[in-house]
């Protein structure tokens, strides 16, 4: 069976069992909202409904907030409230597949970059096979 290989953004380590999770901070949502509300509210629509920007101003739309693999003992923000899921419940990709479909139920999930979390997770599995890819 595959097992998704997570790596500590802290330290580059694999994250084992037990010993840490995958987490996205409230704190971060909540700057996003804002940042993205004021970013909205400086670029309104046009009369048609239509928001027509040049490539500049649409760079400057705020960054979807990150999802970090962590181990415990390296969280910079261990007091935070946070949403995390333990390693060892997204070990597998059928595990990352059930929790992808959870996290389809939070409002909050578009806001984040979660998609960078499946394209990462899907470089570590052959898509024929889905066995360990080759390094």
């Amino acid at each position: 069976m595959t097992s998704l290989v997570w790596t500590c953004e802290v330290c580059s380590r694999p994250v084992r069992d037990g010993t840490g999770y995958l987490t996205v901070g409230y704190a971060a949502l909540g700057e996003y909202r804002r940042a993205e509300r004021a970013w909205e509210e400086a670029h309104p629509p046009s009369d048609d409904g239509f928001r027509v920007l040049n490539l500049s101003e649409y760079a400057t739309y705020p960054a979807r907030v990150r999802w970090q693999a962590l181990h415990r003992r390296c969280d910079p923000n261990t007091g935070a409230v946070d949403y995390w899921i333990g390693i060892e419940r997204i070990r597998t990709p059928a595990q990352l597949l059930h929790w992808t479909a959870h996290l389809m139920g939070k409002q909050w999930i578009g806001c984040t970059d979660w998609p960078h979390v499946l394209r990462t997770a899907a470089k570590t599995v052959d898509p024929l096979t889905g066995a360990e890819a080759a390094s």
